[in-house]
């Protein structure tokens, strides 16, 4: 589901430029995601691969007191993910389980 061609917009061109070297070479997929999710949105979650597992993905803690904040947080998490991954293409469908974010494969 993911691979080293995916990206996400970054408006600001500075951590683009920056983004766009640290991915540049060899790097783990799913690092590749954290990093292009951080310049993107400023959300900030930890690469499961940096756990020691081949399994990719990432791992998420929120600590937002603020109901109306923690939703937009996830919100937007999930939005990336279906754009990174590709919604256009079919690719994957995003299930928002009370605050547990799901995603899947239609293949």
């Amino acid at each position: 589901m993911l691979n080293d061609r995916q990206k996400l917009q970054i408006k600001n061109a500075p951590i683009k430029t920056y983004v766009e070297e640290i991915t540049g070479g060899h790097i783990e997929n799913d690092k590749r995601f954290v990093y292009y999710l951080l310049g993107s949105t400023g959300i900030c979650v930890v690469p499961l691969t940096s756990f020691f597992t081949a399994l990719p993905g990432f791992r998420l803690t929120l600590l937002e007191k603020d109901e109306g904040k923690f939703e937009k947080t996830i919100n937007t998490l999930a939005e990336k993910i279906v754009e990174y991954v590709g919604k256009d293409r079919g690719i994957c469908r995003v299930f928002k389980i009370n605050t547990i974010l799901i995603v899947r494969n239609q293949e």
